[in-house]
């Protein structure tokens, strides 16, 4: 298994998914797992070697090279060019053998096929995301083109869900027979938690907390979402009714039996929406909301892992994942599982197979701001959905997932 980052050095959810999807298949298999340079992994069931032995003693993650100056993007695009010829140095020197070679994403594909060729073995391309679904309209068509010939070359392709199979068919040209469509799974162990002091005062002073994860870029909406704080705390501040959109929008009222022409139920007054994670729309997104004057009700946590992580799904009455696109989506499961109410897009990708979650456009800020109010003005409603949304957790284990992987390994076996 050819991959780019695995937990705490990791960027996002692909680094993640990367680490339950092996652990499972260890299990069951005989595996293998290689990263570009050396780093202080440890406590896995699986080997993991790299195909750089120095260590780089302040890496946090690969992706890290994910910039818009050209030095970055350089050093990335050389990171991906010669990882394939530097794990084969590795493989002959350490004399191990493989049956295939199953990669992740556009910075391992590349790798993968050069390996293939190498050892004359099948190589799987698991897509979690294409530079299409990345950018939308102007993708770089320098990792668009690695994509395409690499998808090309590749001997089977694994899509994270039915919506990135279809783009692969549509804009890269691959037949739908050769995509095999397996949406990612989760952790259902729960984890110790850690609840922030600071916000664990907010809560006690009655404030609401509607909670943002993941990177700072344009794909996952967080900008969308800052959006829809003028128009909640206009509402949850005044004792006026508001309902923010088309009353006769009959799609929407259906979700819930309000009668927005009644009193208003008594709320708290006070609401925080907290960003957590990082990334290039930071200076944006501070800026925008100084335009919006709603600086002092924005928390910026910066990227949590672990502990910190679990703990602020917790303590958060709703989660909101406002993506543009995402194929898959960890974070509402991440909710879900720590039994947090969650508002998604309906571009994210997740939302095809998790019921129980409330959904709006992405660019739909006044649904948005109407689902955001109801789920923290009905607490019996927003206690609904965060019970039977968990009992859907059953269907995204890794250990279902991995059975059908290996079935895509047997039929491909030489």
């Amino acid at each position: 298994m050819i991959g780019w980052e695995l937990p705490p050095f990791n960027s996002g959810g692909l680094g993640v998914a990367c680490l339950f999807m092996a652990e499972a298949l260890a299990r069951k298999t005989d595996l293998t797992f290689s990263l570009p340079k050396k780093l202080p992994i440890d406590d896995t069931n699986f080997l993991v070697i790299f195909a750089d032995d120095s260590i780089k003693s302040n890496a946090k993650n690969f992706s890290a090279y994910m910039c818009e100056d050209s030095n970055g993007m350089n050093e990335l695009f050389n990171e991906v060019e010669s990882y394939g010829e530097r794990l084969y140095k590795v493989i002959q020197e350490k004399e191990l053998s493989f049956d295939l070679i199953h990669a992740h994403d556009w910075l391992s594909a590349s790798a993968a096929i050069y390996l293939k060729k190498k050892l004359n073995i099948p190589a799987i391309i698991h897509i979690h995301a294409t530079e299409i679904e990345r950018t939308g309209v102007s993708p770089n068509f320098e990792i668009y083109d690695k994509e395409k010939k690499a998808f090309e070359q590749s001997d089977a392709l694994i899509t994270v869900s039915h919506q990135t199979r279809e783009i692969v068919y549509q804009h890269y040209g691959i037949s739908r027979d050769k995509i095999f469509a397996i949406p990612n799974g989760i952790d259902l162990k729960i984890r110790s938690a850690k609840l922030p002091l600071y916000l664990k005062k907010l809560k006690q002073q009655g404030y609401k907390l509607v909670l943002f994860v993941g990177r700072f870029a344009l794909q996952k909406g967080p900008d969308y979402f800052l959006e829809t704080l003028p128009l909640v705390k206009s509402y949850i501040e005044t004792p006026k009714n508001k309902f923010f959109g088309d009353k006769n929008d009959k799609s929407f009222l259906s979700l819930f039996p309000i009668d927005y022409s009644a009193r208003r139920k008594k709320i708290s007054n006070k609401v925080r929406y907290i960003f957590c994670g990082s990334g290039e729309m930071m200076g944006s997104l501070v800026s925008r909301a100084s335009e919006l004057n709603v600086l002092n009700d924005v928390i910026f946590s910066g990227f949590l892992r672990n502990n910190e992580l679990w703990g602020i799904y917790q303590i958060a009455d709703v989660l909101v994942v406002p993506s543009v696109f995402d194929p898959f989506g960890l974070v509402p499961l991440e909710g879900v599982k720590y039994k947090t109410p969650v508002i998604i897009s309906k571009t994210t990708g997740v939302g095809d197979y998790l019921i129980n979650v409330l959904k709006s456009d992405f660019w739909d800020t006044k649904k948005m701001a109407n689902l955001i109010i109801s789920a923290l003005k009905y607490p019996e409603m927003s206690n609904e959905l965060a019970r039977t949304s968990y009992q859907e957790l059953e269907k995204f284990r890794w250990e279902d997932r991995t059975d059908k992987i290996l079935s895509i390994y047997q039929g491909l076996k030489i």
